[in-house]
């Protein structure tokens, strides 16, 4: 097993010639470039950044790469993964998924909440029907005595019903 850092990539056929597979262009020392199979792990599709080190081990006639890293800062504890895109070459972490000891998934550092949105829509339709329902039976009826002599006249200003709509806010790419 040798180490060496990514200089280049592109998907092509590899060795054998059956499927496209991501090759990389890896410096093993100073004017000494050959191309690596990226074996990922099955369930991953990964496209390390130029600049990454890679480990690679000779399988029977050609070379594969089977860990890369791109030595920036971990920042996981212990018993937590973090999935992340980097620029090119790697310097930052960019789109973060966490999945933290707490059993909680982060995404993008996670400053903000998810919700079931389903369930959210069903608590703000019935929030908008009690008040459509308000307007219509009791607003809209009740009387106020006025300075002139007689009985109470109903209300000059009419409510009207709510024309929200929280649909919008629903997106279809995230689910829970």
């Amino acid at each position: 097993m040798v180490t060496g850092i990514i200089k280049g990539a592109s998907i092509a056929k590899n060795k054998d010639g059956d499927k496209d597979r991501l090759l990389l262009q890896v410096e093993f020392m100073p004017e000494d470039v050959r191309i690596v199979e990226l074996i990922n792990m099955s369930g991953e599709d990964t496209y390390p950044a130029n600049g990454c080190r890679i480990l690679v081990v000779n399988a029977g006639g050609f070379l594969a790469g089977i860990a890369i890293t791109d030595d920036l800062l971990p920042e996981c504890e212990s018993g937590e993964k973090e999935l992340y895109s980097t620029d090119n070459p790697a310097t930052s972490k960019l789109a973060r998924i966490k999945l933290n000891k707490s059993s909680e998934i982060i995404l993008n550092q996670g400053t903000d909440y998810g919700v079931k949105f389903n369930e959210l829509k069903t608590a703000f339709d019935q929030l908008k029907k009690d008040h459509d329902d308000f307007i219509a039976q009791k607003y809209n009826l009740h009387t106020h005595p006025t300075a002139a002599t007689g009985p109470p006249s109903v209300t000059a200003t009419v409510g009207v019903a709510s024309t929200a709509d929280i649909s919008p806010a629903k997106v279809t790419k995230v689910r829970i």
